[in-house]
């Protein structure tokens, strides 16, 4: 048993006699829901706890050599151009941590791999003392049962940061947004946005991190969104639909400054002309999710007045909103689209410059020369180029910096590989020197034939699936979603969750199987047709399923929802409704056979403590009492 950052795996050997023997069917009406378990659209921002551990590694990871994608890279959460020096630019990976360049994005070095996690939410720059840059994760970070703080200091202009360390005494865990002052070298602001009652809200240092307080606190059940300091010391902090400000920052200081900003407002955030700080925008979205409303004050945020709404999707938790620090009528606003005024809000324009949109920067010596991050990397414009008509691109900072979150690959014979990528689709590199774009979306789970070459099958969120017949010479393709869409909307008719697996039989390249929020369906002839093959399990409501196969031709099969497991012998002929289930010793985030014997079966999850109580339990009921 290895256990790092609370992944626990457990191995589940099935004989014959046990499974046919002690392995009692669940029915239908026994799949519950765990009561508050996240539904997979918040599971990326819940907050994340890890603990640290010693790891050994090996010497063969030195020897390893990127065949990814060049030049589209994933989710860049937050970036930081140095002050007195912009060639040289920090960025952070939803999963892939620091980087550092020091040519302007031209290409990229990794700054922290072996850092407990490379989770980034924020980089700031200390105005006084510019080699000196924080850094933070969004994880929760224990060390002998103690919450550290989760904040990472570098003194060495970035090329290389330890963990701040503070006496444990109510320490915030992980933590979203960090900003330094302005007005002196040692006082710094960090958000925790996500947490317990005890511990999320906006805290700072007078001191440089030798003491830290609280200065605001939401109320029970109001979530934060953002915050904004402002040259003068002064702090806006947002919850989803509520703004305050403080002249000083200081605890009890806040007072609640809404005017104007209805009650309906998903997701606040502001955003303060430097030069001008008067003008002030706003922007929130509405109608649970869709497009953005853009508010503008010219009184300070005393007033503000509703001037645009946008078409494009806002934030789960805030809306990315920032103007140009020498122009309050250049301003930015977006979610998964990007879009940018030159008149004041009064009208806008689509920026083409990535999607899902993170952070926006302003070159802090050339102010028209504007950095966004995004689930697609890093891009730059200029401020000339809004003038202009058509449409507007940006150029593209992504050569080496290589942040790919990938959900599943396979491979063929001569180097030949095939990905699914979070935020950036599926893409095929041939002898690991051609990457070529397949699919858009969230890439997913892709399977390349182990009998013909090219033959590969890809497919992106919610388990739409693809094959490509001639994929070494073409990228077009055939969707095989057939009987699952009956409809033929697209989408497979029984739900899947965003990020769905399938799989392909490594044996029988026309052995397709996937398992919907309801059965187990099978494929003999590559996707063509489909057929149910498991029960029906009607009234369930849950969002995990997972799924493992064994590769030989007819192999045991086994799918997994929250709390059972199921299992299809002889899953190549097997009449339907023969499957038969058990409960399961934890929800499997992720499954697999052993290579040479699929009735050993390993199951992977977080979550350590209900497991452990969950595996006794399930212990106890196969072997009849038993340890």
């Amino acid at each position: 048993m290895f256990i790092r950052n609370n992944i626990l795996l457990i191995a589940l050997v099935f004989t014959s006699a046990l499974i046919n023997i002690q392995c009692r069917p669940i029915s239908s009406d026994q799949h519950k829901n765990i009561p508050g378990e996240p539904l997979p659209e918040e599971e990326e921002y819940e907050e994340k706890e890890t603990n640290l551990l010693a790891v050994n590694y090996s010497e063969y990871i030195s020897q390893l050599q990127q065949v990814g994608v060049y030049n589209n890279t994933g989710r860049i959460t937050t970036l930081c151009i140095n002050e007195v020096d912009t060639n040289m630019i920090l960025a952070g990976g939803d999963n892939g941590g620091v980087w550092i360049t020091h040519n302007r994005g031209n290409s990229w070095s990794p700054v922290n791999d072996y850092a407990p996690t490379l989770r980034t939410t924020s980089i700031a720059q200390n105005h006084f003392q510019h080699n000196e840059f924080y850094y933070s994760t969004g994880v929760t970070k224990k060390e002998n049962g103690i919450t550290l703080l989760d904040i990472y200091r570098s003194i060495d202009n970035g090329n290389s940061f330890s963990q701040v360390t503070l006496s444990p005494v109510n320490l915030p865990g992980s933590i979203n947004k960090i900003i330094c002052s302005r007005l002196d070298s040692n006082t710094i602001y960090f958000l925790q946005r996500l947490g317990t009652t005890a511990s999320v809200g906006l805290y700072r240092t007078k001191n440089k991190f030798q003491t830290i307080e609280r200065v605001f606190q939401p109320a029970v059940g109001e979530t934060l969104s953002d915050f904004v300091l402002l040259d003068d010391g002064s702090v806006i902090v947002t919850t989803y639909y509520r703004m305050w400000l403080s002249a000083s920052g200081d605890p009890g200081t806040f007072a609640l400054q809404n005017a104007g900003v209805p009650t309906n407002a998903i997701a606040l955030s502001v955003a303060v002309c430097r030069q001008q700080p008067l003008v002030r925008y706003a922007g929130y979205r509405y109608s649970n999710a869709s497009g953005i409303v853009i508010l503008k004050s010219l009184d300070g945020g005393v007033s503000w007045n509703t001037m645009a709404t946008l078409n494009t999707y806002g934030g789960i938790y805030s809306t990315l909103i920032a103007i140009k620090p020498d122009d309050p009528n250049v301003v930015f606003a977006g979610g998964v689209g990007m879009r940018g005024s030159v008149d004041g809000g009064l009208t806008w324009k689509s920026l083409y410059c990535g999607w899902d949109f993170q952070d926006i920067f302003f070159n802090p010596q050339r102010s028209n020369g504007i950095y966004f991050s995004s689930d697609n990397g890093v891009y730059s414009l200029e401020r000339p180029q809004l003038d202009i008509a058509g449409d507007i691109f940006g150029e593209k900072h992504n050569n080496t910096l290589y942040v790919q979150d990938m959900v599943h690959g396979d491979y063929s014979t001569g180097n030949n590989t095939i990905a699914g990528m979070m935020d950036i689709g599926c893409y095929l590199t041939k002898t690991t020197t051609t990457s070529q774009f397949i699919l858009s979306g969230d890439g997913c789970y892709n399977w390349w034939s182990k009998q013909n070459p090219n033959k590969v099958y890809c497919s992106f969120q919610g388990a739409h699936m693809v094959r490509l017949d001639n994929a070494l010479t073409s990228q077009n393709y055939v969707n095989i979603l057939n009987e699952l869409d009956a409809d033929n909307n697209f989408s497979i008719d029984e739900g899947t969750m965003f990020i769905q697996p399938f799989i392909m039989n490594e044996s029988d390249d026309k052995l397709l199987f996937i398992p919907t929020l309801k059965r187990l369906w099978r494929s003999v002839n590559s996707g063509n047709n489909w057929q149910p093959i498991s029960k029906y399990y009607d009234g369930v409501s849950y969002y995990w399923v997972s799924i493992a196969s064994g590769r030989t031709a007819d192999p045991v099969v086994y799918f997994a929802n929250n709390d059972s497991l199921f299992v299809m012998p002889s899953a190549a002929t097997a009449a339907p409704e023969t499957d038969f289930g058990m409960a399961a010793p934890a929800i499997a985030e992720k499954m697999y056979t052993d290579f040479n014997n699929d009735s050993v079966l390993f199951l992977l999850k977080k979550i350590f403590l209900r497991l452990f109580i969950n595996l006794q339990t399930c212990c106890r009921e196969m072997f009849n009492g038993q340890t």
